[in-house]
């Protein structure tokens, strides 16, 4: 329970015997390949933000460091997502993504 509530770096990664753990959807926030291997064959993805990140038209040359860390995990977020639903499908497996229509994450402009 303790590595489903680690997210770096706002909450610290535990470390069990010699290895150091997060929450698992850092890395697989739509666990599309785990579906798959326990047998499922209509499988529902809901991701949790727009798949394309569209431009930001701020200047990060001036920007702060929590806005910079803020859009690169933007970034990386939307890019692990197409990744885990670009896992690789048998025949008879089907994938529904449900996106968002509107944007909740990140400042407001």
């Amino acid at each position: 329970m303790l590595t489903s509530s680690s997210a770096p770096p706002l909450f610290p990664g535990r470390r069990i015997d010699d290895h150091d753990y997060a929450d698992g959807g850092i890395n697989q926030n739509v666990p599309v390949a785990a579906a798959i291997a326990v047998g499922a064959t209509n499988i529902y993805a809901v991701v949790a933000m727009a798949l394309e990140q569209p431009p930001d038209e701020r200047d990060f040359r001036t920007a702060n460091l929590f806005d910079l860390h803020l859009r690169s995990s933007m970034i990386l977020f939307a890019d692990h997502q197409r990744a885990n639903l670009a896992a690789v499908r048998p025949a008879g497996v089907d994938l529904t993504v449900i996106a968002p229509t509107v944007e909740l994450v990140g400042p407001s402009r």
